[in-house]
């Protein structure tokens, strides 16, 4: 009989392991085929307003659905998109655009720890918490380049021999995480900020910019 409810037992256990993974099989697949939809619909919206990939044997879709399928793939993955107009040379523009995404990271970044380091150090610093800042984002734009993935870049016409462009990013946020460390790190060294408050704002920075 314990042999019996044994068997009964293992064959349930079984069905419902089966059941299980047929049901999150269908829902993959199901997110799959959504992705690709809106892959889809992005890069119609694209080549309808003129842009198309530049360099590359891929189509602007797979393009699209590859950046994306490396956003849901890595662990804390971010999008960061840099700019460039009015550009007359293709590989410059790329450049620039490139460039621009860098510092919009870094501003970004420098943007979500002021709030934490004001509350730690108030904000009388004689303007050094602004140099302390400026400094910090010059370091994040260095040390994120290393960590930021390119993934395409598109471009159009805006008129005769004028270009403008996109270059599309994705960010591991746990290694970038470690480039806002070092250039805090840096900054700090380099700043007049009381040094008794320094360790206090690499935890934070550490922490993910969470003030306790």
């Amino acid at each position: 009989m314990k042999k019996l409810i044994l068997l009964l037992l293992a064959f349930c256990l079984v069905t419902t392991m089966t059941y299980a993974n047929k049901q999150s099989d269908k829902k993959a697949e199901k997110e799959k085929k959504e992705q690709v939809e809106r892959a889809r619909k992005i890069a119609k919206t694209l080549k309808k307003d003129g842009w198309k990939l530049q360099g590359g044997t891929l189509t602007l879709e797979e393009a699209v659905l590859r950046h994306h399928d490396k956003i849901r793939s890595m662990y804390g993955g971010r999008e960061i998109v840099g700019f460039a107009s009015n550009v007359k040379n293709q590989n410059v523009g790329h450049q620039k655009a490139m460039t621009d995404a860098y510092i919009t990271y870094s501003q970004q970044e420098g943007g979500k720890i002021k709030g934490g380091i004001e509350q730690i150090l108030g904000t009388d610093t004689n303007g050094e918490l602004d140099k302390f800042y400026a400094h910090y984002e010059r370091l994040v734009e260095k040390e994120i380049k290393g960590e930021m993935q390119e993934t395409f870049t598109i471009m159009r016409e805006t008129s005769p021999g004028i270009f403008e462009f996109q270059s599309y990013f994705v960010v591991n946020e746990q290694a970038a995480a470690n480039a806002r460390i070092r250039a805090v790190e840096s900054a700090l060294k380099d700043s007049e900020i009381d040094q008794k408050h320094t360790e206090e704002i690499k935890k934070f920075v550490k922490e993910g910019f969470v003030v306790e």
